[in-house]
């Protein structure tokens, strides 16, 4: 989820201003960019907001709660939606905000490793600090679609290449029949296909409404795919001494994670529905 937010915030920044001497001080310095939407809010969008703004004569006012999971104490700036008023104040328009986690305002509390709730109380952001929709010409929806599909990306080829490495093991294993190795290599194999095409249509630029439909479609493929493998390679391995035991079970477990990643294929059943009869493609 952050290298969501990472995606996001690189293709936001359109200027010289200190929005972009924030990014430059993210990349120079190694610094940690915190996922800060709305993922852990049952029955919200993921991309939904969370927070909200008052606006004032030196900027805006944050106020909301959410979880920077790994992030939460380790971050040096937090990427989050919120809803601001428009120019004509009748009416409320989606906005992007930068939160450097110094600020005054911002805490963390709760239990768990690394993985708090953040709370930010009356944070005053400086105006430079907020992208409002009606700013970027309707390019939001556009430019959050594509940090979703390189998020849905990279996770599905982390989990994907876990899941590569049992079956190498497999592979190099003369005792388990070749029927087995192949069957296992053919399914890898075309889930990493899938994958390295939605790579290539990100890498040519611009990707749409329709790259992301793809990468979903990916990845709950590739889900499948690791469904069967994974516990099939596992088996296949399963007289090996103890510390070779123990790196399969380890790679097991780790690729487990997968369905548990926004958004859920039971959320975008209808999305997804919509979008294959002419509907716009939303994110639930």
């Amino acid at each position: 989820m952050h290298h969501f937010s990472t995606a996001t915030l690189a293709a936001l920044i359109t200027d010289e201003g200190l929005e972009s001497m924030l990014v430059e001080g993210v990349a120079a310095g190694n610094r940690l960019v915190a996922f800060g939407f709305a993922e852990e809010r049952p029955g919200a969008g993921v991309l939904s907001s969370s927070m909200t703004a008052t606006e004032g004569p030196d900027g805006v006012r944050i106020s909301g709660v959410t979880r920077a999971r790994s992030l939460a104490r380790s971050m040096d700036l937090l990427i989050a939606a919120v809803m601001v008023s428009c120019s004509d104040g009748t009416s409320e328009e989606p906005a992007v905000v930068l939160v450097p986690a110094e600020s005054e305002g911002v805490s963390v509390g709760g239990a768990g490793a690394d993985s708090e709730q953040v709370t930010l109380d009356d944070v005053e952001v400086p105006p430079e600090l907020l992208v409002r929709a009606s700013d970027l010409d309707g390019r939001l929806d556009v430019l959050l679609s594509a940090g979703f599909a390189w998020y849905q990306l990279l996770m599905t080829g982390s989990y994907l290449g876990a899941a590569g490495a049992l079956v190498e093991r497999v592979l190099l294993d003369n005792r388990v029949p070749e029927s087995e190795r192949v069957q296992l290599l053919v399914e890898t194999e075309g889930a990493m296909s899938a994958a390295e095409g939605v790579a290539r249509r990100i890498d040519d630029g611009g990707p749409d409404e329709s790259t992301l439909a793809d990468s979903l479609y990916v990845r709950y493929c590739v889900q499948d795919a690791l469904s069967r493998v994974v516990p099939r390679a596992v088996e296949l391995l399963g007289d090996l001494d103890s510390t070779a035991s123990d790196e399969v079970g380890h790679l097991a477990t780790c690729t487990n994670g997968l369905a548990l990643q926004p958004p859920a294929r039971s959320r975008m059943t209808g999305p997804l529905a919509a979008y294959l009869v002419d509907g716009p493609l939303t994110i639930a």
